[in-house]
């Protein structure tokens, strides 16, 4: 196979295996909202939340070191010794966390047993899937991960149909099944990817070179993600406090579904892009800003397209996606959808900082919008209820948003005055 065709054949594997991951989380949104009612859909996000501070703190920031590592350890013919031992260090986080976890648990909360333990093990499976993610796409084993979603969303739909209508559908099921479909997920990407992953128990000179390497790409983005986390998910924690658990599902599913294609958009690019953004770098530092440049203004366009819809039509779809239940409030859609899609254009600004390793350049954004969503949002929700977890979203995201096209913006001219003085 040519140059040509590998290069199509990797776009096309690429495509669907991320639109497997949006078309099977919009049929999965619609059966949890129809199969569940609000105070147990917000009970279930009130758990994701927990899970996605695992996963961003400090999982998510480290596959990000990882993820950059990897082209360089594959021009240098070491990439099995690279991935080895960082699976190792991956995985002895993984224990600990597992373990503070643990002891929360033991002393601090009064969660019942059994939910804990399917959380627990939903962690763990989400963390390990997401490593073997990470390292195929950075692989670009696009058709491993292919393999993977296709089987592990059909498990989700078809079990969960299946429970739902011979038994009763509770949130520690919706969570069992999922884990089912992860370790089959996990189990694929090891497999069919090119992983030559070698488990080890030892730690050696070499293992603390490639840990400090990777421990100092991601060292910044280790706090960035707690920032992070409190932007997205403080918001549910303030409407539980000030409010109930069927206001958590509401302004939740909403949230939900307008991101569905601002983040199915954005993770196909990221994926196609990200990888080959990384390996052509070295050899052209302009490759970056010109392809970014051309992606953004495409998908801005898609973006006001939707908005457009969305706004005339925004009950309309709601019931179409979730239930009519939720399209009380269906008049918030379009506002989350742009300022969603705003940030996600944004993120998308910064492919080339990350690729130039220049991380702690986007402490701004995930400052002032994390402090934002902790400060206002407290204060917005209190006094406007759900209508302030609309603002504090809007407000949060805009911020964000403006915080980091200026940051990519200055560190692009201070890049190009740098090579004119050259």
């Amino acid at each position: 196979m040519n140059l040509s065709n590998l290069l199509k054949a990797e776009f096309i594997f690429t495509i669907f295996g991320q639109m497997i991951p949006m078309i099977g989380s919009v049929i999965i949104l619609k059966q949890l909202a129809v199969y569940l009612n609000s105070s147990d859909y917000g009970l279930y996000a009130l758990i994701t939340s927990i899970i996605a501070l695992l996963m961003v703190f400090p999982f998510g920031s480290l596959l990000q070191g990882i993820s950059r590592y990897i082209p360089i350890y594959a021009q240098r013919r070491s990439l099995p010794l690279f991935l080895s031992k960082v699976f190792f260090h991956y995985s002895i986080i993984a224990l600990l966390v597992l373990l503070i976890a643990s002891i929360i648990y033991l002393f601090f909360t009064s969660l019942n047993f059994s939910l804990f333990i399917t959380m627990a093990l939903f962690s763990t499976t989400t963390i390990l899937k997401s490593f073997f993610l990470a390292v195929n796409n950075s692989q670009r084993e696009r058709k491993s991960i292919f393999m993977a979603n296709i089987n592990e969303y059909a498990i989700k739909i078809l079990i969960l149909f299946i429970i739902y209508t011979y038994f009763n559908l509770e949130v520690k099921s919706v969570l069992q099944i999922f884990i089912l479909s992860e370790v089959l997920s996990i189990i694929i990407l090891y497999i069919f990817g090119n992983q030559k992953i070698n488990l080890q128990l030892t730690f050696d000179k070499k293992d603390k070179i490639i840990f400090l390497k990777v421990l100092n790409f991601s060292s910044p983005l280790i706090f960035f993600a707690l920032l992070g986390w409190l932007r997205d998910m403080s918001g549910r924690w303030y409407i539980h406090h000030f409010m109930s658990l069927e206001q958590v599902g509401i302004f939740t599913m909403l949230v939900s579904i307008s991101m569905i294609i601002p983040a199915g958009l954005q993770g196909i690019i990221g994926a196609y892009i990200i990888p080959i953004i990384y390996e052509k770098n070295s050899l052209d530092v302009n490759y970056t800003k010109n392809i970014l440049v051309k992606i953004i203004l495409s998908y801005a366009t898609v973006i006001f397209l939707f908005f457009i819809v969305l706004f005339f039509y925004h009950s309309e779809i709601v019931h179409i996606v979730s239930d009519t239940k939720y399209a009380y409030y269906s008049w918030m859609l379009p506002w989350l959808f742009l300022a969603y899609g705003i940030y996600s254009a944004s993120i998308m600004s910064t492919y080339e900082i990350y690729a130039h390793k220049e991380v702690k350049k986007l402490f701004l954004p995930f400052f002032l919008s994390g402090i934002f969503a902790l400060g206002m949002g407290y204060i917005l929700i209190l006094n406007f209820g759900i209508n302030g977890a609309l603002y504090n979203f809007i407000g949060t995201y805009i911020i964000f948003s403006v915080a980091t096209f200026f940051t990519a913006i200055k560190y692009n001219l201070s890049k190009q005055h740098k090579l004119g003085v050259a």
